[in-house]
């Protein structure tokens, strides 16, 4: 398995044409919490949480593989608002989040963020 080559196909073909990642916008997570914060809103998005908005915003939809507890929750109840027309969004939170003591600082979510109307594309 490991070492054989992979065959040529279309499907290799259009994985090839994608445009190689570009770097993200300076100071992305300042700017992006700064438009999605609140005014009496405390927290600051993460790296991967501004990346994943990021993505979601420019590409139209995000498939994000970030791991448990990698701050993936804000990224779920944020994507509505930064993506156009707000289209819904699928995700699961965790089965054990009252039981981890997490469940709390869900409820601060809404005063820290979500006053979001759609963000035009040349805020980001």
């Amino acid at each position: 398995m490991f070492g054989q080559r992979v065959r040529h196909s279309s499907e290799l073909d259009r994985i090839l044409r994608l445009p190689p990642q570009q770097p993200y916008p300076e100071k992305l997570e300042q700017r992006l919490t700064q438009i999605l914060r609140t005014p009496n809103g405390e927290q600051h998005l993460k790296p991967v949480q501004a990346q994943a908005l990021y993505e979601a915003a420019t590409a139209g939809g995000l498939f994000g593989s970030i791991t448990v507890g990698g701050r993936e929750t804000l990224i779920r109840l944020l994507c509505p608002f930064v993506m156009k027309g707000g289209p819904p969004t699928v995700g699961s939170l965790a089965a054990n989040l009252a039981r981890t003591g997490r469940g709390a600082r869900i409820q601060e979510v809404p005063e820290s963020f979500g006053r979001i109307p759609p963000i035009p594309e040349n805020q980001l």
